[in-house]
């Protein structure tokens, strides 16, 4: 019996996707997933190079791709300036982090692009088909080690603190906050929520389970993020003209610098003690991590930054068990004050610039503003959480406005 493609993808993520920690005792080493994404690109690549249109796809591929990896390439030259001016410390170990981050990333971009342009619009479906059978094992899973009692329990009140995973981390709570899983399904909130063209019972279908792991997973700024991208979206880009859509990106873009600029200034300062003990904001461990960095940043234009990786090579020099929970100061550590605005904007205003100006897709206005509502979302999950690195999370994010992109260029 054939098997179908779509089926082979399916099963590949379904693995790829299997949460940090597991699903009945069953788990993956941290690079599994990465050398199953990279089989499946070189699956897909394949499959792409056998069609008739291959020269199309393949021009395609490269210039698309390409575009993806600029940032990352800025960052590995950036990264021998920083360390001859700062004088910092290199050794074999430090190659090893950052070549293996580099691989990971390139791996990780290659996805989502290969899969868009193999399936097209179909290539979401089954990658939130794969996405809902890993959360239906996690919930399965759950409901067997704490019953089902406790489960619908949990459903019924999961903002209360009781559930908080810092003082229930040995419960129910804990058990269905897979941290990946239940990011990535946000993207798909929002996809089904605003942007799918799909008109019929299928589609709410789709957005209602979207809705209900998402509600399950309980991430409080993964909801947070969700209502502002709803809203920015509604109020600036809805009905804008496709020649508007740059001016409006980059009022959002320099919104969010702002924001972020003001959010690290904070940190710095310490001030971030003060305002959790005067409104009684948890921070779940955070404030001790982001302690640990702020003497490894300045608030200068002219600071540089670290180099890639080095905010993460930190905790493993001082042998701290902390995890660094904000992408964004670990960024900012990393990149510099201009090259963190410039990191922002790639993914805010020039990526979004590319696709509007992709006159072979019928779909080009629509995805500039998906990704900058997905940008929006993604870069708030980057302020307390760790989701730039997220494998589920980061393949969905650019899956999805490939995917609808790519659709357009089918139907021209």
């Amino acid at each position: 019996m054939k098997i179908k493609i779509s089926t082979i993808y399916i099963i590949i993520f379904c693995i790829a996707f299997i949460p940090t920690g597991g699903i009945f005792g069953i788990d993956l080493n941290y690079w599994i997933k990465y050398i199953l994404g990279a089989v499946w690109c070189v699956l897909g690549i394949q499959l792409i190079s056998n069609r008739k249109n291959k020269a199309r796809d393949g021009g395609i591929l490269r210039n698309y791709y390409g575009f993806l990896l600029i940032p990352f390439i800025v960052m590995l030259i950036h990264l021998p300036i920083v360390y001859f001016i700062y004088n910092q410390h290199f050794d074999g170990a430090v190659f090893n982090r950052i070549i293996s981050y580099f691989v990971q990333r390139c791996i990780l971009l290659a996805i989502p692009i290969v899969a868009a342009l193999y399936f097209k619009l179909n290539s979401i479906k089954y990658t939130f088909y794969a996405l809902c059978i890993d959360y239906s094992l996690v919930i399965m899973n759950a409901i067997i080690k704490y019953g089902i009692g406790n489960f619908v329990k949990f459903a019924l009140s999961a903002w209360r603190d009781e559930w908080n995973e810092w003082q229930a981390s040995n419960s129910i709570a804990s058990a269905l906050e897979v941290h990946d899983l239940t990011f990535a399904i946000g993207f798909f909130v929002l996809y089904y929520l605003l942007f799918s063209e799909q008109k019929n019972k299928v589609k709410d279908v789709k957005l209602w389970i979207a809705f209900l792991y998402m509600w399950l997973g309980f991430k409080r700024i993964e909801m947070l993020a969700i209502l502002i991208a709803i809203i920015v979206m509604k109020v600036m880009l809805k009905k804008c003209a496709k020649k508007k859509i740059n001016i409006k990106s980059a009022i959002i873009n320099v919104g969010l610098i702002v924001v972020f600029i003001a959010f690290i200034a904070i940190v710095k300062s310490n001030e971030i003690q003060d305002l959790a003990l005067q409104y009684a904001i948890n921070f779940n461990g955070r404030l001790h991590s982001y302690a640990l960095l702020k003497d490894y940043y300045s608030m200068s234009l002219l600071f540089l930054g670290r180099g890639y990786c080095y905010s993460t090579l930190v905790l493993d020099r001082l042998q701290d068990l902390s995890i660094i929970h904000s992408d964004i100061l670990k960024s900012f550590v990393d990149y510099g004050f201009i090259g963190f605005c410039l990191w922002i904007s790639y993914y805010v205003y020039f990526l979004p610039k590319k696709f509007i100006n992709e006159s072979k897709s019928s779909m080009s206005k629509k995805t500039a503003i998906i990704m900058i509502t997905f940008s929006i979302y993604a870069m708030i999950t980057y302020l307390t959480d760790n989701t730039n690195v997220y494998f589920c999370f980061q393949t969905a994010y650019l899956l999805i406005p490939f995917a609808v992109l790519f659709e357009g260029m089918k139907r021209e």
